[in-house]
């Protein structure tokens, strides 16, 4: 079951000035050049929830990953003891791991 914050974290959105600005830096010019190119704040809206939403499961897949990692460490090691959720830390090559099953979800 999830605590309060972890709850809090989750319901935390990217800017929507930071997702106008990454979506517009990787749109493609289909325009003549010396056009301005425009995003509505609801459409930045809309897709800071879809980056929100991939961030946590990302977080969570990783978190997963992580989890099995300790466990198969403790049963070569011997320890008997239970895995706390707070005692799992998150590597970089865990997010690694999973990208690419998180993007074939997502696309």
């Amino acid at each position: 079951m999830k605590g309060s914050k972890t709850t809090q974290q989750e319901s935390q959105a990217f800017s929507t000035c930071l997702i106008k600005q990454l979506v517009l830096f990787h749109a493609k010019d289909d325009k003549p050049s010396g056009r301005n190119k425009r995003m509505s704040s609801e459409s930045a809206h809309i897709a800071g929830e879809l980056l929100r939403l991939f961030v946590v499961e990302a977080r969570q897949r990783a978190a997963i990953l992580a989890e099995c990692e300790k466990e198969v460490e403790q049963d070569i090691s011997g320890c008997n003891e239970a895995i706390e959720a707070s005692s799992v830390v998150i590597r970089s090559d865990h997010i690694t791991k999973v990208s690419a099953e998180i993007l074939m979800d997502f696309s």
